[in-house]
């Protein structure tokens, strides 16, 4: 599940870099779900009987919440607004 979800979020980060607008919403809803499979694993117990797993999807949780947290900010706006392009003949 976690390097599921590392290849899906670089999917989202190529989308995102190369300007597809579905890029940030898709990163966003993929960071909540993972960070909920992962909240909801450590309540049932992962720790017990998988510790470094449950350690290391924390850790993914984390770096995609901080990820999101930069993809959010008033500063990253300028960086995803769509520019016209004139084309000329």
């Amino acid at each position: 599940m976690t390097l599921l979800a590392i290849a899906g979020w670089l999917v989202f980060a190529r989308a995102n870099g190369k300007g597809f607008a579905y890029g940030r919403p898709l990163a966003i809803l993929a960071c909540a779900a993972y960070t909920v499979v992962t909240a909801t694993g450590l309540v049932r117990g992962d720790m017990t009987y998988a510790p470094a797993l449950a350690i290391a999807s924390c850790a993914v949780a984390a770096i995609g919440i901080a990820t999101v947290a930069l993809l959010v900010m008033k500063q990253s706006w300028p960086y995803y607004a769509r520019h016209v392009v004139k084309h000329t003949v």
